[in-house]
């Protein structure tokens, strides 16, 4: 790798960082990217709340891939929107 790409590479490693640090909740930073659960929640609320939440998301990716669907627009914004609802 070129000393040019190098820098530009931690460059962006490091804007990323800064960045996540920046919008990110002060406390919650150790918990970006995981599911965790309320704690009144019992396991088969838990299960069933990520079953359901899981269908939505399986169910609109497969209603969009329906060769005999009439496209209604952008396939991508719709299944943006169910990951953003679940």
């Amino acid at each position: 790798m070129e000393n040019k790409n190098k820098t530009a590479y931690y460059n962006m490693i490091v804007n990323t960082y800064i960045y996540l640090r920046l919008v990110s909740i002060p406390g919650h930073q150790g918990a970006l990217g995981i599911s965790k659960p309320h704690d009144v929640l019992g396991p088969w609320q838990i299960f069933g709340v990520e079953f359901v939440l899981t269908f939505l998301v399986v169910f609109t990716i497969f209603a969009t891939l329906d060769a005999n669907k009439r496209s209604m627009g952008s396939d991508s914004l719709s299944i943006g929107i169910a990951y953003l609802r679940v």
